[in-house]
């Protein structure tokens, strides 16, 4: 790239540092990034080097992926049941969602029991290990979402993401039907005639039962908790206004996880070698800390309901009513006039789901939000770890409140993931020549 001199400060140049040996060290430019008019683009495209995105894709993975565009889907489909002849089968996403790589079944069973199907696209049918689709998935590790007006960095050729891993509508479903939020029903076949939408909308109240008390048997009262909606998300299709879609889906994930997660750890030959998602609890003097900070607000968090932020010390409302003894309300916290007015409101109009959901979102009370920002900041990350290289303690996911866990709910768009889809696959195929060891997982848990 030319340099014009002058305007050479006008320029970014990205350096190997090589050696320092003499007055000026010495490096290579092997990059020049040339600024824009169009600041937020130029912004971003510097992020990109600094954090090595992956941005293009290597000339083997796109010699591959064109190859992988012509397999057949009937010939994948041979040692497969075909399960859409009997279960409405649906995905709940948002509008304008161009991969689907989940949904969710009911099957009606005797004794007036349920069956739930979780179904996750399959990338190994397609994916061999080693090859190069699959190295350069090892390499980006996800896909990577630069943000709302950015198009994602699919860890998977786009072609693959988004055309052929995706649970397509009209090509393997007779029975699909796409759920937007959690009211504006919508399919995406025709021959539903008779009746069909009825019994769509039946198993749809099903699944949400379920998905409740699944919920509120994990979360307990904290299961009442309302994420904040900031105002200009008013109207769009978010965690807040399509509540009831977004933990529906939730639930049943974490369960296929879990249950993916349990058979794993069953197997004998595999129990050693596979990528637990773990969460260690935050360190004892910073919970001790955060309590002491905040003794009278604790108790009302409520995303924080139940919890046990020590062995000795579980959060919950009740615990103000020491041996019987009352505390003034104006004691205990303060709610702001807007909120009370709000909340006076609602209720004289009878509208009181909206009155509760109102007083359940810790971040518009101050006092909670802040304890609850302070709680966020002293958690640790989570990570993976290879199971045979952990205790119970250290593979436990203290967010979730559970072991083992895994991801495996999302390989489109996480390698771990389709390391777990193989380990899953040799296990229910008998296979125990399985295609990872130890070794293998403690690089990707790394990585």
């Amino acid at each position: 790239m030319p340099i014009t001199p002058s305007r050479r400060r006008k320029y970014l140049f990205y350096v190997v540092f090589i050696s320092w040996t003499t007055i000026y060290p010495v490096g290579v430019i092997i990059h020049i990034h040339k600024p824009t008019k169009n600041l937020l683009q130029s912004g971003k495209d510097i992020f990109d080097l600094q954090f090595e995105v992956h941005t293009t894709y290597k000339r083997q993975t796109v010699e591959l992926t064109k190859n992988k565009l012509e397999i057949d889907f009937d010939t994948l489909k041979k040692n497969r049941s075909d399960l859409t002849q009997f279960n409405n089968i649906f995905t709940v996403d948002p509008k304008g969602t161009v991969v689907l790589d989940d949904a969710i079944s009911i099957d009606r069973l005797p004794k007036e029991e349920y069956r739930v199907g979780v179904h996750i696209t399959d990338v190994t049918a397609y994916i061999s290990p080693g090859d190069a689709i699959d190295k350069e998935a090892y390499d980006r590790g996800t896909t990577f979402y630069a943000g709302k007006f950015s198009m994602p960095h699919y860890m998977l050729p786009e072609p693959l993401s988004i055309e052929t891993y995706e649970i397509q509508r009209s090509q393997n479903f007779e029975k699909f039907y796409e759920i937007i939020c959690a009211n504006d029903l919508r399919t995406s076949t025709t021959n539903h005639q008779r009746n069909s939408e009825s019994l769509f909308k039946t198993d749809l109240e099903i699944l949400l039962r379920i998905a409740t008390e699944v919920r509120q048997k994990r979360l307990k009262d904290s299961s009442r908790a309302v994420k904040y909606e900031h105002e200009l998300t008013k109207g769009m299709e978010t965690e807040t206004n399509c509540f009831e879609a977004y933990y529906l889906i939730e639930e049943f994930m974490i369960l296929a996880n879990d249950a993916v997660a349990n058979k794993l750890m069953k197997a004998p030959y595999i129990r050693d070698c596979v990528p637990l998602r773990c969460h260690d609890a935050p360190a004892t003097k910073n919970v001790q800390e955060w309590l002491s900070s905040y003794p009278k607000i604790v108790d009302q968090i409520v995303q924080l309901q139940n919890k046990n932020p020590l062995v000795s010390r579980e959060i919950k409302l009740q615990n103000f009513e020491v041996m019987g003894s009352r505390i003034r309300f104006n004691d205990i916290s303060f709610v702001q006039k807007w909120t009370w007015n709000e909340f006076k409101q609602l209720m004289d109009e009878e509208k009181y789901l909206e009155a509760s959901q109102l007083i359940c979102t810790d971040e518009i009370h101050p006092f909670q939000a802040l304890a609850l920002d302070e709680w966020f900041r002293i958690q640790e990350h989570a990570e993976y770890r290879c199971s045979g290289n952990v205790s119970k303690l250290e593979g436990s996911h203290f967010g979730l409140n559970t072991y083992p866990y895994v991801h495996f709910t999302a390989p489109i768009r996480r390698f771990l993931d389709i390391v777990v889809h193989r380990l899953l696959h040799a296990v229910t195929d008998g296979n125990k020549d399985i295609p990872y060891n130890r070794n293998d997982i403690k690089c990707f848990a790394r990585k």
